[in-house]
C-alpha cells in the first residue's frame, strides 16, 4: 500500500504561476519545479490551500484532456 503525499504545489515555498503553467518557482531550491513534483525535506505546508487545490485540479484536468487526444 502506498501513501499519497501533497504535490509541490501545496508547499509554501512553491509560487503558483498566475498563467496556469505547469511549473512554478520554488524559493527553497531557487529554481522552477513542476506542480506535481515529489516533495522533499524542505516541504512546508502552505496556509492558502484552497487556491492551490484549485490550481492542482486545473492541472489534473489539463493533463487528462491532453492524454485523451
Amino acid at each position: 500500500m502506498t501513501t499519497a503525499h501533497d504535490p509541490c504545489a501545496m508547499c509554501a515555498n512553491f509560487t503558483v504561476p498566475t498563467n496556469g503553467a505547469p511549473t512554478g518557482e520554488c524559493s527553497a531550491w531557487g529554481e522552477q519545479k513542476p506542480w506535481d513534483g515529489q516533495i522533499g525535506v524542505l516541504f512546508k505546508e502552505a496556509r492558502d490551500r484552497a487556491p492551490r487545490a484549485r490550481y492542482v485540479a486545473s492541472q489534473i484536468e489539463n493533463k487528462n484532456e491532453t492524454e485523451k487526444v
